[in-house]
């Protein structure tokens, strides 16, 4: 079986002198090694390694910045059979349990990292008991005498059968080491290099970090597989330099790219920025720009498509791909040869796990004509069809039924691309690996939500654990973080975190927003704070508890630039957050009315104040911004929140108030002056006990649903607001 220290060693002795990897600084100056050298450097390090005691099935974990060193260091594992596990750079001030934690779980027997970084590394490295322990080594040897530069080592048969242990947190913060093998990296490679067309002509870009499965296999490897070329940029370059990785595209003739969702917006915001600067890029040799490792949103690739025209992008360039580390890297993808496509679907429809297709129409017809996205529906990106030899099954997760086309479950993926589960951790392989139909194959159960239409194109929707239910609709966190930094230009757009809380037996919506680095001399919390509400409120109907502002990369991510949602939720509960610009949480009135001073004076006031408090509360308002004479369902009350006005008005005013007097009287000024005639009405029948009269009443009261369903009142409502 070839293994990947074959392909390297076979690149060395038939191309010694063409070039194997170029890393680029962040003047884009490239630093060029040819396959010859490389593999020289490769076969001595693995000699002083095996020479430092590791050998075969030793773990080491791979500590280094972007470049040349860490793909060498990577390669020497593989010649003595040991095992790699790359790692990001710590930072001098970070809490180092990440790295204790996967080091103690692998049991770690060498540290490995660059020459530059060497004694960084080790001086942070020294403030833990855990990792001080482990030996630390330079992967840099190019001072040693015995190195014979006319010599191509033998390749090895020593390769151990696992390739590298790909730690991924996920959500939670607790890493979790994929055991990525030999046969499923070749496999994933031959795969990803038919979808997209890589050959030994083909010229790779890439940014994204050597720790993230699609920094590592879609472009590292991958280049040493098809022969091609790569160039390999900084990630903290393209962060702080964005615009940099379309220049770097265009001087080296890019063909192949990839990068999340979030990177295509980043180039979108910088290209606004510069637009009246004279940039003189070519994009025309790209064929191939994947979008993936996150959800992909069809307005990005309408915008981003827009905004290089210029630059001579083609139109079918744009790949959307789904993937994870479990799946050694991809899943599905579109084919360049083939449309992209997306739905229009119902929203509602969407809220209550139903597919109900509006349209479905191609990125390619879009860009001819306007784009307008209607509220009332939801856009959904299409990830193409599942790569070949492999399986996609779409199952109910508590059943683990199949459920078919177009029904949205949990994705499930099977074939030789699938991992061998997660490193000396036995429970969560047995949950994650599971067999679902009568063949022998092993599933993997992603945790990611969607579904296979007709055509049995994947759609993804988000994530099992990192979903919002409130009033027993789902709701994905990332179309509301998405709909809260849109609402202020101020606010980062990769930065938005959505969760739900348990308050008082309800699930509340809570959103921490980062904020621009350059708003933070001029800031407008209030008016930031009203936006989010609004769009929120408008777009899905959900009051929002509360909204904290945050500085720039304040909020918790994995080493892949993933937002972890559960450790920010964590967080918000504990009261861990250090620091805070400014922090909104919804006020609860007290509901508090003289009911003698009601009657006595027939005063409408005293009702308007109550209405408006209420009304106030449920949207998360202050009472001045409330409108009297505009219409409840346009100020953006819901069906729930309709039934808890009226709940409470019957508890305050002892009298029956139902959710068609809402709709009839539907605003605070009509509402409070029926109420008025009501109570007045009814006074006799519903006399004042003693212990009320004269008091104040009923200070935050219970909400009592017997009379009627939840789902009956909602019906009630939806017909109610169509006719």
């Amino acid at each position: 079986m070839v293994n990947l220290i074959d392909l390297v060693s076979e690149r060395a002795r038939k191309f010694p002198f063409e070039i194997a990897c170029t890393t680029l600084d962040s003047e884009l100056v490239p630093t060029a090694i040819n396959n010859k050298d490389l593999f020289i450097r490769v076969s001595d390090l693995a000699t002083r390694l095996r020479e430092s005691k590791i050998g075969y099935g030793d773990i080491c974990m791979l500590v280094f910045p972007q470049g040349i060193e860490f793909i060498i260091s990577f390669f020497a594992c593989h010649r003595i059979g040991a095992i790699p596990v790359p790692l990001n750079m710590p930072s001098r001030n970070r809490d180092l349990s990440k790295w204790e934690k996967i080091a103690e779980d692998c049991d770690a027997k060498m540290i490995i990292s660059s020459s530059k970084s060497y004694l960084t590394v080790g001086e942070i490295f020294g403030h833990s008991k855990i990792l001080a322990k482990i030996p630390l080594v330079s992967s840099d040897i190019t001072g040693q005498e015995n190195i014979n530069r006319e010599h191509i080592p033998d390749g090895s048969n020593n390769c151990h059968k696992i390739a590298f242990l790909q730690y991924t947190s996920g959500s939670t913060g607790s890493p979790k080491g994929v055991i990525v093998s030999q046969a499923s990296v070749i496999q994933n490679l031959e795969e990803m290099k038919r979808l997209i067309s890589i050959d030994r002509t083909s010229n790779i870009i890439s940014w994204i970090p050597f720790y993230h499965d699609m920094g590592l296999i879609g472009s590292i490897l991958q280049n040493f597989y098809s022969g091609c070329r790569l160039f390999l940029m900084n990630p903290v370059d393209f962060m702080s330099r964005p615009l940099n990785w379309l220049k770097a595209i265009s001087i080296f003739k890019g063909t192949h790219t990839s990068a999340p969702n979030f990177a295509y917006e980043l180039i979108i915001k910088h290209l606004r920025k510069t637009y009246h600067q004279n940039l003189d890029f070519s994009l025309e040799p790209l064929s191939v720009a994947v979008s993936g490792s996150e959800p992909i949103n069809l307005n990005t690739l309408l915008q981003f498509q827009k905004a290089v025209a210029k630059f001579g992008l083609k139109a079918n360039t744009l790949t959307p791909a789904y993937g994870l580390a479990e799946a050694t890297l991809i899943v599905s993808s579109t084919s360049i040869e083939d449309p992209l496509h997306y739905l229009e679907i119902d929203k509602k429809a969407l809220l209550k796990n139903r597919v109900s297709l509006v349209k479905k129409d191609s990125l390619q017809s879009l860009a001819t004509k306007r784009f307008e996205e209607k509220n009332e529906n939801a856009y959904l990106v299409s990830n193409g069809k599942v790569i070949p030899h492999h399986f996609i099954s779409i199952i109910d997760p508590q059943t683990k039924q199949d459920l078919g086309r177009n029904k949205i479950g949990e994705i499930c993926f099977a074939g030789p691309s699938v991992t061998e589960g997660y490193w000396a951790n036995p429970q969560e392989t047995q949950e994650s690996y599971t067999q679902l139909d009568q063949t022998d194959r092993t599933y993997l159960r992603t945790g990611d939500l969607g579904f296979l239409d007709d055509d049995q194109e994947l759609y993804v929707t988000g994530r099992i654990k990192d979903l919002i239910i409130i009033q027993g609709a789902n709701y994905y966190p990332q179309d509301i973080e998405r709909t809260a930094f849109n609402a202020v230009e101020s606010l980062r757009n990769d930065g938005a975190v959505a969760f739900s809380i348990l308050r008082e037996g309800q699930e509340k919506l809570v959103i921490v927003q980062e904020v621009e680095r350059s708003a933070l001399r001029s800031p407008n919390y209030g008016d930031w704070k009203k936006s989010i509400l609004e769009a929120v409120l408008k777009g899905f109907g959900i009051v929002t508890e509360a909204i904290l502002f945050v500085p720039p990369m304040h909020i918790p991510r994995t080493t892949s630039g993933k937002i972890q949602r559960l450790r920010v939720k964590s967080m918000y509960e504990a009261d861990k957050w250090k620091k805070v610009l400014y922090s909104y949480r919804r006020k609860y009135p007290h509901c508090e009315i003289d009911l003698v001073a009601l009657e006595e004076q027939q005063d409408q006031a005293l009702l308007e104040e109550l209405v408006l408090e209420l009304v106030a509360s449920e949207l998360g308002f202050e009472k001045r911004d409330i409108d009297l004479e505009l219409p409840f369902f346009e100020l953006g009350i819901n069906s729930m929140s309709a039934l808890i006005i009226c709940d409470t008005l019957s508890l305050i005013l002892r009298i029956s108030v139902t959710p068609n007097e809402l709709l009839n009287y539907y605003t605070v000024r009509l509402l409070s002056q029926y109420l008025l005639r009501l109570k007045l009405q009814e006074n006799q029948a519903l006399p004042l006990s003693e212990t009320t009269s004269g008091s104040k009443l009923l200070k935050n009261p219970e909400m009592n649903y017997d009379h009627c369903t939840e789902e009956d009142l909602i019906e009630l409502l939806e017909e109610e607001m169509k006719s």
